[in-house]
């Protein structure tokens, strides 16, 4: 087939950002009309969750990259003062050259050329949940089968292709993972509309580049990696070192080696978000050895904890993310090495100012849940971000670390009492998860409510334990009554011996009690209840 070269698309000129606007219609716009001031977008719309989490890292880092303020000042008056859209289009467009998703004319957005020669993958193999070519080749695809995406608008493309280069799952031997490893957790700032939170998190140029010694490097190359051949960081080569980059490529990282097969496409409906187009892209070609990051880059989206003396980026479990992720999500855990997001540390830094504009904010978080090559789900999750006064604020995350570490005594030795109701050698039998998604979903109310009275009673030099021995007695009779009643019930697990039953009920009521010398040390309740 005659290589197609019209319509070619440009992710900093063209209108391919599926949005909402405020009149409440859908359509597709370009990056300066989401973030401009007179922007009348209200949030984006694209078929995946997935893509959706892409869209907004690729405009924070559109912003940091073209138009990050120089120092704090610059950063207040751009929150005060948002810049236009021709502003932004000006900004932009300086690297629209670096963004074409297709053309005869190299580079193409974060693809290799180099990768030409080998064989078309079907394109739904960019989809990460996809099942790939041994569990195809085994026919295990049973839940996600395969052929049910073959053909993709390039709109839909460009999202998959930064979904996968920013999720960085394994792929197989030589297939590299992220900048953050494979299935980072991804955690923004969030304002009260798109735009402000687009600004909220992206840093100064002081504070984004604090104590790196390598700013010189700002060549295209340092910043994209595609615009170099991705060739030379092959299987023999080191790892790249925040001392071969700039530090900008923390947005723009290029682990695997695609290259989408324009070559061969067709006219048609797109299998993922159905609109008709000349130009449906159904596969593409990879390389093994693309470009493998070392340990010192550090995402300012990320929180981060530390292992063996190395900080490696917080990634999902099963479970989902709720308030038991509070500790290195949303404040810091210094006893156990784990640090919120650089965009939330800075927030807090800047409380003062924030809280004067009046603005509240939630930590929006969202990633994939990955064993190795393998999906398991995907995670959202909004939770409330507390500004509170800087005399206050050790005092209250101290309180806020004990309920949350006694939580996760609660929910583990719920979670045991039940198997030991169930079984008669429970240390033999596995997880039982729903109890623990359960309690953490079903208690959130308790631990939202005690933290601002437990807030209220700081500021006013009170006392936080009533408030905290509530916190507990309420979490443990819901826990109680609801979950291990729940779940112990004869028709609900069959055949289950009820002195099992008695004998885990009254250990559980033991062990949770405020009297447990264990519960009161976590809780900080002093000299016991």
């Amino acid at each position: 087939m005659k290589k197609i070269t019209k319509n070619r698309l440009n992710l900093i000129d063209d209108a391919w950002i599926p949005v909402r606007f405020r009149d409440g219609s859908e359509g597709m716009t370009d990056p300066s009309e989401v973030l401009g001031r007179e922007s009348q977008v209200t949030e984006f719309n694209a078929p995946r969750p997935d893509f959706n989490g892409s869209l907004i890292q690729f405009m924070v880092g559109l912003a940091q990259t073209t138009m990050a303020p120089e120092y704090d000042t610059d950063w207040e008056d751009i929150l005060d003062n948002p810049p236009s859209v021709d502003e932004v289009k000006k900004a932009f467009g300086i690297f629209s050259h670096a963004f074409y998703l297709n053309g005869d004319d190299e580079p193409r957005f974060m693809q290799d050329a180099s990768s030409l020669d080998e064989k078309i993958h079907s394109i739904d193999s960019l989809l990460i949940e996809m099942p790939g070519d041994n569990t195809i080749k085994e026919n295990k695809d049973h839940f996600l089968k395969r052929k049910t995406v073959s053909k993709i608008c390039p709109n839909c493309a460009a999202m998959a292709l930064m979904s996968l280069q920013l999720n960085g799952p394994a792929g197989g031997a030589g297939h590299m993972t992220g900048l953050r490893g494979g299935g980072p957790l991804s955690c923004l700032v969030q304002g009260r509309n798109l735009q402000e939170t687009v600004w909220l998190n992206v840093l100064p140029k002081d504070d984004f580049f604090r104590g790196f010694s390598f700013e010189e490097k700002n060549e295209e190359k340092d910043i994209f990696p595609w615009m170099d051949t991705l060739r030379k960081y092959g299987k023999e080569q080191p790892k790249i070192t925040l001392l071969d980059a700039n530090r900008l490529q923390i947005f723009w990282g290029t682990g695997r080696r695609i290259w989408l097969d324009y070559d061969n496409v067709q006219s048609g409906e797109c299998d993922l978000c159905g609109c008709t187009s000349e130009m449906l892209i159904e596969g593409y070609c990879t390389k093994t050895h693309g470009i493998s990051y070392d340990s010192t880059w550090e995402h300012t989206l990320s929180p981060y904890y530390q292992k063996d003396g190395v900080w490696i980026a917080h990634h999902l479990n099963p479970g989902g993310l709720s308030y038991r992720n509070w500790l290195g999500l949303i404040q810091n855990d210094r006893g156990e090495n784990r640090r919120v997001a650089p965009v939330v540390e800075r927030l807090y830094n800047e409380s003062g100012l924030l809280k004067r504009r009046g603005i509240s904010f939630k930590l929006w978080s969202f990633g994939y849940d990955l064993d190795k090559g393998k999906t398991r789900c995907w995670y959202e999750s909004r939770m409330p971000l507390i500004l509170v006064e800087d005399e206050y604020r050790d005092e209250y995350e101290s309180n806020i670390s004990q309920i949350v570490k006694t939580a996760g005594f609660l929910q583990s030795t719920l979670h045991s009492c039940v198997k030991e109701a169930w079984y008669s050698r429970p240390k033999d039998k596995g997880d039982i998860g729903v109890v623990k998604q359960r309690f953490w979903s079903e208690t959130e109310p308790f631990f939202y409510n005690s933290i601002g009275e437990i807030l209220t009673e700081i500021r006013n030099e009170g006392d936080v334990s009533p408030v905290k021995l509530n916190w507990l007695r309420r979490v443990n009779k819901y826990g109680l009554e609801e979950i291990f009643d729940f779940y112990t019930r004869l028709n609900y697990s069959g055949e289950i011996d009820p002195k099992q039953v008695v004998k885990a009920r009254k250990r559980l009521v033991a062990f949770t009690s405020p009297k447990s010398k264990n519960i009161s040390k976590t809780l900080g309740l002093s000299g016991g209840i």
